[in-house]
């Protein structure tokens, strides 16, 4: 069960705003900060005490309004630099800092065969709230899958990677950097659970992402992230394809391993 506050438990303000998640014995409660007396509390303490929070009783499905709340905070925009040129994107945020996004984004692309080459002189994030500009690292990339991971010194909210394999005609929304105007939010289903394209595997999926979504997370229902957004058709707005978020735990796994780092 998730548990949320929509009001300060102090000063009872609705001025609040959410930091962070936390699972603890099958709940997930959030830790907020007022803006109004400053305080930082958490739902469980709401819970406890018995005061008003918001028990989500409908199987764990959220709103897109409440996904976006809930989210927001750990979704980033990407800006690599080639020479005079700009790749603009999305980025996921995961614990201690590092962030998952697609290796395109970082990697110039090589025309002749579309293969990935040289990394990119700068790569900056931008958080959605904050608007302002911070270097990334890169950590780990796999430019046949598609993946990258980056880091930051910087502490934000995490997004949550879901183990659960999503159905065909499931729910969806996408949070990401849209055209590079900023970060918006779109919805559709999954079209196809097993979309093998080259011979890798994807999730199709309706929603009508476009440049600049790459690298931004799709969520299920109950607010946790199913997939990575990675390319699009031109010709169908409704056919764009995101790696399951399988592939991506089994990329973490690998760059753990490989690169001795705590994920």
């Amino acid at each position: 069960m998730d548990y949320e506050c929509k009001k300060c438990i102090v000063c009872g303000s609705q001025e609040i705003k959410m930091q962070s998640r936390q699972e603890k014995d099958g709940n997930v409660f959030f830790s907020y900060n007022c803006k109004s007396c400053d305080c930082v509390f958490s739902s469980e303490s709401a819970f406890k005490d018995k005061q008003e929070c918001t028990l989500n009783k409908s199987n764990g499905e959220m709103s897109a309004k409440d996904i976006y709340k809930k989210n927001i905070g750990g979704i980033i925009e990407i800006v690599s630099g080639f020479d005079d040129n700009l790749s603009v994107g999305t980025g996921m945020v995961l614990e201690s800092g590092y962030i998952l996004t697609n290796a395109h984004l970082i990697f110039e692309n090589n025309i002749k065969d579309n293969s990935l080459i040289n990394l990119s002189e700068s790569i900056n994030g931008k958080t959605y709230e904050k608007k302002e500009m911070f270097g990334l690292e890169l950590i780990y990339a796999d430019k046949e899958n598609d993946i990258a991971l980056l880091k930051t010194e910087k502490v934000l909210p995490h997004l949550k990677l879901s183990e659960k394999t999503p159905e065909t005609g499931d729910k969806i929304i996408v949070i990401g950097n849209s055209k590079g105007e900023g970060i918006s939010i779109l919805e559709g289903i999954i079209s196809d659970n097993k979309r093998i394209i080259s011979g890798q595997e994807f999730l199709l999926i309706s929603a009508p992402v476009t440049n600049g979504n790459s690298g931004g997370p799709v969520f299920d229902v109950s607010g946790e992230v199913i997939g990575m957004v990675a390319k699009g058709r031109k010709d169908a707005s409704a056919m764009n394809y995101a790696i399951p978020s399988a592939i991506l735990l089994q990329f973490l796994k690998t760059a753990k391993e490989k690169e001795d780092i705590d994920i």
